[in-house]
């Protein structure tokens, strides 16, 4: 559910920012898996 969740707030956003929201859903991502 959550990876959903950042693929359509990622898609949703890459538009304007894409580098910048790829670089924090990374981050989430990592702090997810810690």
């Amino acid at each position: 559910g959550l990876n959903i969740t950042l693929l359509t707030f990622y898609s949703s956003y890459s538009k304007y920012a894409g580098g910048i929201i790829l670089i924090l859903v990374m981050a989430v991502l990592c702090q997810e898996k810690i």
